[in-house]
């Protein structure tokens, strides 16, 4: 969980998807969108929404 960490203090706006794939590129571990959501919890992540385009 502290690479995750890591990840998200280098990429704040990184979505969860481009986390898997670096969780997948520096650990060599697949994990699904749900594993990642709730590891964001555990970690006290919240998401943002993203600004509706004009």
């Amino acid at each position: 969980m502290k690479q995750v960490q890591a990840l998200v203090e280098e990429n704040p706006d990184a979505t969860l998807d481009k986390l898997r794939a670096e969780v997948n590129q520096t650990c060599g571990v697949t994990v699904s969108r749900t594993t990642m959501c709730r590891v964001m919890k555990r970690l006290r992540f919240t998401h943002k929404k993203s600004p509706s385009p004009e």
